[in-house]
C-alpha cells in the first residue's frame, strides 16, 4: 500500500512552486509507493473562493504522479475556521486543476478504488 500525502502537503501556496518545501513534497511521488491527496486545497488557500492560488500545485501532483492521486473534498470540514465551503465549490476546483475528463476520472475513481481495495473480494 502506497504512502499517501495529505492535504496536499499542506502547503504555503503563497510561495510559489519554487519554495523547497514543494520540491519536498513533490519528488517522493517519483517513488511507485508515494501519493498525494489532493483536499483541504480551500483550507490552505489565501484568496477565498475559487482557492486559484492552489491550481498549480494540485496540477503539478497530479503530472508528478497521475496514477497515485486522490481527490476529496475532507467533508465534513472538521475543525474548518472560515466560511464552511459547498462542495460542489471544491468539485469545481478539481474541473480547473484537473480539466481532462480521463485524469479526473482517474484520481476521483480509479486510483481510490485501487489504493483502498474497492471492488475486490
Amino acid at each position: 500500500m502506497p504512502i499517501v500525502i495529505d492535504h496536499l502537503g499542506r502547503m504555503s501556496f503563497t510561495k510559489g512552486t519554487d519554495q523547497p518545501g514543494f520540491k519536498l513534497m513533490l519528488d517522493p511521488l517519483k517513488e511507485p509507493n508515494r501519493g498525494m491527496l489532493l483536499c483541504n486545497d480551500d483550507h490552505f488557500s489565501t484568496p477565498p473562493h475559487p482557492w486559484s492560488d492552489t491550481i498549480a500545485y494540485a496540477r503539478a501532483f497530479v503530472e508528478a504522479a497521475p496514477d497515485r492521486v486522490i481527490w476529496a473534498t475532507d467533508w465534513p470540514h472538521l475543525r474548518y475556521l472560515r466560511k464552511m465551503p459547498n462542495d460542489a465549490d471544491l468539485l469545481d476546483l478539481l474541473f480547473s486543476c484537473v480539466p481532462d475528463a480521463a485524469t479526473r476520472k482517474k484520481i476521483s475513481v480509479d486510483d481510490p478504488a485501487r489504493l483502498f481495495g474497492f471492488g475486490t473480494a
